[in-house]
């Protein structure tokens, strides 16, 4: 395990030399629609595994420990099978190795993570409670998703669960670490691509909207995120750095609701944070000098 780094951002003022890599066997669109497809395959085994009785029966138990253990292992599934996709992509479609995918466990890792979560928790709770000053947003006394008699732990445990092995870990992998890096060449083009498939599979998404209207202004959301979790992976070369970012964002909203009871599940809520998201993404990317860029453009951008 690598961990000796000078600094969790380089400060480099010339891009590195470029280690040739072979040319991907298929064309752009093919890459980036399998990476779309290759998200929703993921929740196969979701639909498999819960559609065995005695399973389903663990995942409803009112035995807080087997209920925590079953769902667990749904969400580990989801989060393992995208990372074996994106495995699978990169090697045979890409033709470069596993690290490219930008996965590296070091203290840039470790640096990187825990400040994407704690700016997206940041963004989160800052908003919540912006609006609940001005009475924007409501309280539930009696909504709470987690029963009062709950263990803490478990609770946590479902919260992380949900946050990052079903959602924020292995999208990201596939959008902010693969897509990203397979299209390179053109590194802010390929933020950009990544920020775009990735918002539109969200079309799917369940949440507050209640019209079509309401269904587009919902993408404001996961454009918003997905743009500051692109951007601060190219800064600090990890997309750890993104998955942090994703996963802090459902973190807070559910530390939110489950402990908090307020109501964020609003659609103004979800404009407002979408739209923060993007502005703070955009100030990232200021910080990103041009031979950050270019150093992308001839490696990748998780090369060590």
């Amino acid at each position: 395990m690598n961990t000796h780094i000078s600094s969790p951002v380089s400060h480099s003022s010339a891009p590195r030399k470029a280690t040739p890599f072979a040319c991907p066997r298929l064309p752009e669109w093919a890459r980036i629609l399998l990476t779309m497809l290759a998200m929703l395959a993921a929740y196969v085994p979701i639909m498999l595994i819960s559609s065995i009785p005695a399973f389903s029966e663990w995942l409803k138990s009112s035995n807080y420990l087997v209920n925590t253990v079953a769902n667990l292992c749904v969400q580990l599934s989801v989060g393992l099978m995208m990372l074996l996709l994106a495995t699978v992509l990169i090697r045979t479609l890409d033709r470069r190795p596993v690290a490219a995918l930008g996965l590296s466990i070091n203290l840039r890792a470790f640096f990187s993570f825990l400040l994407g979560t704690a700016l997206a928790i940041g963004i989160i709770w800052g908003s919540a409670f912006a609006l609940y000053a001005f009475d924007l947003v409501s309280v539930m006394p009696h909504a709470s998703a987690a029963p009062s008699d709950a263990p803490v732990a478990l609770v946590l445990a479902l919260i992380l669960g949900r946050a990052f092995f079903l959602q924020g870990f292995g999208e990201e992998v596939l959008f902010r670490g693969y897509l990203m890096q397979s299209l390179s060449a053109r590194p802010q083009r390929a933020l950009w691509i990544s920020v775009g498939t990735f918002t539109i599979l969200h079309l799917l998404s369940q949440g507050p909207q209640q019209s079509l209207l309401d269904r587009v202004l919902y993408l404001i959301l996961p454009l918003g995120f997905a743009v500051l979790a692109g951007y601060l992976a190219i800064l600090l070369r990890s997309t750890w750095a993104a998955v942090g970012i994703h996963g802090g964002m459902h973190v807070g909203t559910m530390m939110l609701t489950y402990w908090m009871q307020l109501d964020t599940n609003t659609m103004l809520s979800v404009v407002i944070n979408g739209l923060i998201f993007l502005a703070a993404g955009l100030i990232v990317a200021r910080f990103i000098p041009r031979s950050r860029w270019d150093e992308v453009a001839a490696i990748g951008p998780y090369a060590a």
